[in-house]
């Protein structure tokens, strides 16, 4: 199925992306670190406050 396909699966069984782990990270700041382009998108497009949350990074991961 792919990252994409598994993304989409939880996405619509209304998985929230904008929850954050421990190191106040999102799904959208993951995909990004490991390189999932195509995971960013498609968050972003269902979420489009997550890119508001990259432009206000600390850490610079945008």
């Amino acid at each position: 199925m792919g990252h994409e396909g598994i993304v989409k699966l939880f996405l619509s069984y209304k998985a929230d992306a904008l929850l954050k782990d421990a190191d106040d990270n999102t799904a959208v700041h993951k995909a990004i670190q490991q390189g999932h382009q195509n995971v960013v998108k498609i968050l972003i497009e269902k979420y489009p406050e997550l890119s508001t949350l990259l432009e206000s990074s600390e850490d610079g991961i945008t």
